[in-house]
């Protein structure tokens, strides 16, 4: 094997190990939302209601952007919708997390 052949590999294993990194975190923040229920339910201040609107928004708002993200997966390519999703997703959950308060 050539030097530029092992250099791309090497790339690439990074590459993968990053990703599933991003996916797990992501993951984690996708399944983590039903099991932290009880507490931030408290932590906020929120009724039983608020916490089930909050849950169906979280899905619909999930389930939206998975058909906008593949067709623009059509249009663009994975790779690069890969990178932007994780991206906006980073976002958001920094976003959700400095948030003070439900509303």
């Amino acid at each position: 094997m050539s030097e530029a052949t092992v250099g791309r590999d090497n790339f690439r294993w990074v590459t993968l190990g990053l990703i599933s990194v991003s996916h797990i975190i992501g993951a984690t923040a996708q399944y983590g939302i039903n099991t932290l229920a009880p507490f931030y339910k408290d932590e906020l201040g929120l009724s039983r209601a608020q916490v089930g609107l909050f849950f169906s928004a979280f899905y619909l708002a999930m389930a939206g952007f998975s058909f906008s993200a593949g067709r623009r997966a059509d249009r663009l390519g994975v790779r690069k919708t890969t990178f932007q999703g994780h991206f906006f997703l980073g976002i958001c959950a920094v976003a959700a997390a400095l948030a003070p308060s439900f509303a």
